[in-house]
């Protein structure tokens, strides 16, 4: 009897022991679970905009709990729960730290420090040191550019700077960059850089790439005009011609504050003697569109010039405008020279003589009788006549030419005379 209480007894004993090991061994094989921050990421934030915070928990044993996360900050405590939320932090340095807890009460957590938020951004602060705008290359000479970007927050950020011609496109990055390719023409070069926040920072100057490998200038970025009217009249027989400078654009920025020699000359050597003032110098101001004056009186009556304004700065560089212009002077008394005798086609025979008058010409006046082209008197007094002898010529009709000239004028007059 004893022994079936026993062989009874066997099998409930064993299914306690049974469920007691199953029970110590699910306690000693829970695991805590793992959690991983993905939002937010070390960088700058604006206490005024929103951030993002996403993470991930699983259990082993519970499998997904990231509805269980805890969100908190060293700085403004306690942030909120969920894998996903949205919200504002203060400004300050935060270490943020998620946490989550499964069901056998593990516990698991991580942080990201670096969080740095701000109350406020400024842009970049871009600053271009060279080239300086109005400045100019010749076709093919390198032109090295060079800046920098500071940020408030992200301090010095001149390597992310990129450098763009309106013209030519991205030419490189970086805080220094030389190129020689860049096309002829005025170019816009325009350089960015983006702080954390993809503020953006801006600044351009504009230069000239001009198409002579040692540039001169091209002559319309200043603008030289003669101007002339009545209110321009000097001396007797003279007009003033106002040479006017006038800065058009940028590019006459070197002209600020530097001497500049003007000087004005026509084509035409006879024409170019009745200027008798033909250089000044003149200094621009700091003012765009600003003019300067250079005089030159002009002792010719009425003619159409075409007159060389040359432009030489302190660098000898030459700036040069081609202007044209009728003359009119209203108090010019022509320079004119009429042979009196002998008339033209007169037949001429034994002793004849010769003469001539003179209008408009002042001071010394030199008067040359010619004949076929061969000089047989000259006067500088009047009356401004001579007397020829017909056997000196042969038969036949001769060219009489009489040319007057003082020192600033100059005139002729002919007839033909016949001897049998």
């Amino acid at each position: 009897m004893k022994i079936t209480k026993i062989m009874y007894l066997i099998p409930l004993l064993v299914l306690i022991v049974s469920f007691s090991i199953t029970q110590n061994v699910y306690a000693q094989t829970n695991t805590p679970p793992t959690i991983n921050i993905l939002k937010p990421t070390p960088g700058l934030y604006l206490s005024a905009i929103s951030i993002t915070f996403i993470a991930g928990a699983t259990d082993p044993e519970d499998g997904a709990i990231n509805h269980l996360i805890v969100w908190t900050s060293n700085v403004s405590g306690f942030i909120g729960n969920g894998f996903n939320i949205t919200t504002k932090l203060p400004a300050g340095d935060h270490t943020i730290t998620a946490t989550v807890t499964d069901s056998g009460g593990l516990t698991s957590e991580v942080s990201v420090s670096g969080i740095k938020v701000v109350a406020s951004n400024q842009a970049p602060v871009i600053t271009i040191e060279t080239p300086s705008t109005g400045d100019i290359f010749g076709n093919g000479e390198p032109v090295t550019f060079e800046g920098s970007a500071i940020d408030d927050y992200d301090g010095d950020i001149s390597e992310t700077m990129f450098w763009i011609s309106n013209i030519d496109g991205n030419l490189g990055t970086g805080p220094s960059i030389t190129t020689s390719e860049l096309s002829v023409g005025i170019h816009t070069i325009t350089v960015r850089a983006f702080d954390s926040f993809f503020w953006q920072g801006i600044n351009s100057v504009t230069i000239m790439i001009s198409d002579e490998a040692h540039p001169i200038p091209n002559p319309s970025w200043v603008n030289v005009s003669i101007n002339e009217s009545n209110s321009n009249w000097n001396f007797e027989n003279q007009v003033h011609l106002r040479t006017v400078l006038t800065k058009t654009s940028e590019f006459d920025s070197s002209f600020n504050d530097e001497p500049l020699t003007v000087t004005v000359q026509t084509t035409n050597p006879d024409t170019q003697a009745l200027l008798s003032t033909r250089t000044g110098t003149v200094t621009f101001g700091g003012l765009v569109n600003q003019g300067v004056t250079v005089y030159n009186n002009w002792h010719g009556g009425i003619e159409f010039v075409q007159f060389d304004i040359l432009v030489t700065d302190s660098q000898n560089r030459v700036y040069s405008s081609l202007f044209s212009q009728t003359l009119t002077n209203p108090s010019y008394d022509p320079t004119i020279v009429t042979i009196t005798s002998p008339q033209n086609n007169e037949l001429v025979k034994g002793k004849f003589d010769v003469s001539a008058v003179l209008s408009g010409f002042e001071g010394t006046t030199t008067v040359k009788f010619m004949v076929d082209g061969i000089t047989v008197y000259t006067d500088t007094t009047s009356p401004y006549e001579t007397s020829l002898f017909a056997k000196d010529f042969s038969s036949g009709d001769h060219t009489l030419v009489v040319e007057a000239s003082d020192a600033n004028s100059f005139d002729t007059d002919s007839i033909v005379f016949r001897k049998r």
